[in-house]
C-alpha cells in the first residue's frame, strides 16, 4: 500500500509540474475482463497519452503485452507506440514479488475525451479495460444487471421437496442468459459440457458466442429427463441442474464482477480469468436449485472435494498409505464433506445434486490412486477389495448420480477400477490376446459377459445404469470412429432392454450411413496413395506436389479423440485460409484401420495420405514430435518452418497468414 500512495503522490507532483499536462489517478472503469490487470493512472499530454500498469500473478506465471494494443476513443483506435518496464509481445515470467509495473504509451487523446476503453487484443482472455474515467472520482456510466434479477436470485423459490429420479430419455432442454457490462471486443465463449452418457464417446464440447448485447442461448442435448451440465462463462464454471424441455436462464454481471476481487487477492490464490464473477444469478427452469448451488460457500465446497488435491491428504515425505488407509481415509473426507454440505445448504434438492458431485469425485479418488498408495515390485499401485465395499456403500449404481454432471465418465471409472485385480486383469488381457485383429468386437462382447459375471460376485449387481453406460462406452467408441454397426452389432442392439439406448443408436446409425454415402465423392477431399521411401522422402514428394503453396501438415489418427477435437475447433479458421490458398495436408499411419481412416477422412476438406509407421517414425524423430495430434506448416518453398505437438491454433494461422501475405 504504500508503494501505491508513493507513486500516485509522484504523479501528482508530475502534474504540478508539467504544464499541459494532466494526471488521473486510480481512475475508475466500468468492466474489466482480468481483475489482476490495473490501470493505476493515466496521465494526458498533448503529445502523449501514458497508461501506468500494474499487473499481478502468482510467482512463475508467464505474461506478455500484445504490441497491438490499443487505446479505444469512441470509434478510433490509438495503436501503442512504445512501453517503458516491458517489452510488447515478449514472454515474461513473474517474480516473487507478485507484482509487474511498466507504462504503455499512445497517441493524445482529444480533450473532449471523458473515457478511453484499453484493448490488449480481441481475443478471449486479453486484458481489456472499458471505460476508464478520465475525471478524477468519476463513475463510468454502465448497464448493470437489474436488482429485481438479482433479489429473485438471492432469495430462490425452493419448495423444499427433492429432485426427481432421473429416467433415460434422449432429448434437449435450453439454457439461455445474458452478461450484463458485456463489450462486444471481449468475444467471449459459453462452454457447455453436458456430459452425453448416452453417447461417451461423442465430443462433448458445444461453444457458442455471446452476442454483441451479451446474450447467449445453447441447446442442451441431454441421456437423461434431468440431470447436471456444466456450464463454463470464459473460466467461470457452474453446475448447471436442467430438465428435458426446460428453458434455464443464467446471468452474470461483469461490472460486479470485475470489482468484487482485489488483484493482490487474485495474485495469491491464482484463480482463473475473470474469478471476480463470484456469482451466476438464474430464472426460469430448476432455478431454485440453481441458485442455490450457485452460492459462494457451495461452488467452493463443491470444487474443494477433490481428496487428492487437498495438501493435507498428501502423505508424509517417504511415505505411502495401504490400500486399507487410503480407502479409509477417503471415505472419512467423502463423510466430512457431506456434513458440510448439509451444514451450508437448507435445500434438500441442492444437497441431492452435492451429494451425486461428491460421490464422483470420491469414485474417482478411490480408482486414481498412484501417488498415494504403496506400489508392488512391478510399480503397480497395490490393490485390495475394500474398495469394492466403498463402491458398493456409495450407492454409484443409482440414475440419481445424473446430477453428478459427470455420469458420462462414471462408467470408466466403475470399468476400470477392477484393473487392479490381478485375476480380472489377466483374465480380461488372455481375451483380446486370443482374438484376431478383425474379431475386436467379438471380443468385446466376450469381455463384457465375462465382466457381468465378475462384478456381479464383487459388487452384488447384475444389472443397473452403470451397465447401461458401459455398452453405450462400446457403441458410442463404433459410431465415433464413423463405422456403421455390422450385422453382429445391430443384433446385439436390438437384444438390449435400454429402450433410449438402443432407440439412440439405431438412429444414429442410420444417420451415419446416410451421411457417409452423401459425403462420397463430394470433391472437398482427396485420397492419395503413400509415397514410398523413408519418411523424409514422402514429405518431401508430398511437398512437391503443392509447390509455391503454404500447406498445414496434420499428423492424427482415427483412434485419437484430441485429434479429432482438434479438426472439429479448427473448421471455421481452416475455411478461411483455404480460401487464401492454404493447403491442408492430413497423414495417418497404419494404426488407424482403413475403412475407419476412408470415412473419416471423407468428412475432413483436404488431401489425405497413409504412411507405414516407420515412415511416421522418421518423421516424430527428424522434427522433434511427441505425440497426436502434432503439425507442420511448410512454406512456399517446401522448407519446415513450424513443428508443435499439440494443437495451437493462433499459432498455426499467425504461422500460415505470415506465408501467404
Amino acid at each position: 500500500m504504500l508503494r501505491k500512495l508513493v507513486f500516485f503522490a509522484f504523479l501528482a507532483v508530475a502534474a504540478a509540474c508539467m504544464a499541459g499536462k494532466r494526471v488521473v489517478a486510480a481512475p475508475q472503469f466500468a468492466v474489466s475482463t482480468n481483475p489482476n490487470f490495473v490501470v493505476e493512472g493515466v496521465e494526458l499530454g498533448d503529445t502523449a497519452t501514458l497508461l501506468h500498469c500494474a499487473l499481478h500473478l502468482p510467482a512463475g506465471f508467464r505474461y506478455s503485452i500484445d504490441a497491438g494494443s490499443s487505446l479505444k476513443v469512441g470509434a478510433e483506435r490509438l495503436a501503442l507506440r512504445r512501453a517503458e518496464g516491458i517489452t510488447p509481445g515478449r514472454n515474461v515470467r513473474m517474480d516473487t514479488a507478485k507484482c509487474s509495473r511498466f507504462t504503455l504509451v499512445f497517441p493524445p487523446v482529444a480533450a473532449v475525451a471523458e473515457t478511453v476503453d484499453f484493448i490488449e487484443g480481441e481475443s478471449e482472455g486479453d486484458f481489456q479495460v472499458f471505460g476508464i474515467s478520465l475525471a478524477e472520482g468519476r463513475k463510468p456510466h454502465y448497464e448493470g444487471m437489474p436488482e429485481s434479477v438479482r433479489a429473485a436470485a438471492l432469495s430462490p423459490a425452493d419448495a423444499g421437496g427433492g429432485l426427481p429420479v432421473p429416467q433415460w430419455k434422449y432429448g434437449k432442454a435450453i439454457i439461455r442468459g445474458r452478461l450484463y457490462g458485456y463489450r462486444p471486443e471481449m468475444n467471449t465463449k459459453i462452454n457447455l459440457f453436458p456430459g452425453l452418457a448416452i453417447d461417451p464417446r461423442r465430443d462433448n464440447l458445444i461453444e457458442t458466442a455471446v452476442a454483441p448485447d451479451g446474450t447467449f442461448c445453447i441447446e442442451v442435448p441431454m441421456y437423461a429427463t434431468c440431470q447436471t451440465v456444466a456450464l463454463r462463462l470464459n473460466g467461470i464454471g457452474c453446475d448447471v441442474v436442467v430438465r428435458q424441455g426446460g428453458t434455464c436462464e443464467v446471468y452474470a454481471d461483469l461490472v460486479e464482477g470485475s470489482h468484487s476481487v482485489s488483484p493482490e487477492d487474485w495474485a495469491a490464490t491464482g484463480q482463473g480469468r475473470l474469478c471476480g464473477l463470484n456469482r451466476l444469478y438464474f430464472a426460469g427452469d430448476m432455478a431454485g436449485v440453481n441458485n442455490r448451488l450457485a452460492d459462494p460457500a457451495m461452488r467452493k465446497l463443491m470444487d474443494s472435494c477433490d481428496f487428492r488435491m487437498a495438501k493435507d491428504n498428501r502423505p508424509a515425505d517417504g511415505s505411502l498409505y495401504s490400500p486399507q488407509d487410503y480407502c479409509a481415509k477417503v471415505m472419512q473426507w467423502h463423510a466430512d464433506n457431506l456434513k458440510a454440505a448439509d451444514s451450508i445448504c437448507p435445500s434438500r434438492s441442492a444437497r441431492e445434486v452435492m451429494r451425486a458431485v461428491q460421490t464422483y469425485h470420491t469414485v474417482y479418488s478411490l480408482m486414481w490412486r498412484e501417488g498415494f498408495v504403496e506400489a508392488d515390485a512391478e510399480g503397480r499401485t497395490l490393490f485390495d477389495g475394500c474398495i469394492f465395499d466403498a463402491y458398493r456403500q456409495l450407492g454409484i449404481n443409482d440414475m440419481m448420480m445424473a446430477y453428478s454432471g459427470s455420469f458420462d465418465t462414471m462408467a470408466n471409472c466403475f470399468q476400470y477400477i477392477l484393473n487392479g485385480d490381478t485375476a480380472y486383469f489377466n483374465k480380461v488381457s488372455g481375451i483380446y490376446r486370443s482374438a484376431s485383429p478383425t474379431a475386436v468386437d467379438s471380443a468385446m462382447q466376450a469381455v463384457r459377459a465375462f465382466d457381468r459375471e465378475y462384478r456381479a460376485g464383487v459388487f452384488c449387481w447384475t444389472d443397473g445404469p452403470l451397465f447401461d453406460l458401459m455398452l453405450s462406452v462400446d457403441f458410442s467408441e463404433r459410431m465415433n470412429r464413423q463405422t456403421p454397426f455390422a450385422d453382429e452389432q445391430l443384433k446385439l442392439l436390438a437384444s438390449q432392454p435400454n429402450a433410449a439406448i438402443r432407440n439412440y443408436y439405431l438412429a444414429r446409425n442410420e444417420e451415419l450411413k446416410a451421411a457417409l454415402a452423401a459425403r462420397k465423392g463430394n470433391g472437398t477431399y482427396t485420397m492419395h496413395a503413400a509415397p514410398a521411401g523413408s519418411g523424409d522422402e514422402a514429405l518431401a514428394a508430398i511437398a512437391a506436389e503443392y509447390a509455391g503453396r503454404a500447406v498445414l501438415v496434420d499428423f492424427w489418427g482415427t483412434w485419437c479423440l484430441p485429434c479429432r477435437s482438434a479438426i472439429k475447433r479448427f473448421e471455421e479458421g481452416k475455411a478461411r485460409l483455404m480460401e487464401q490458398g492454404v493447403e491442408f495436408v492430413y497423414i495417418t499411419d497404419d494404426k488407424s484401420p482403413e475403412d475407419e481412416w476412408g470415412n473419416m477422412a471423407s468428412g475432413i476438406p483436404g488431401h489425405h495420405y497413409r504412411l507405414t509407421g516407420a515412415q511416421t517414425a522418421d518423421l516424430y524423430e527428424r522434427y522433434k514430435l511427441s505425440g497426436w495430434p502434432s503439425y507442420l506448416i511448410l512454406d512456399k518453398d517446401g522448407e519446415c518452418v513450424y513443428s508443435r505437438t499439440g494443437f495451437r491454433e493462433n499459432e498455426i494461422t499467425n504461422k500460415l497468414k505470415s506465408i501467404i501475405q
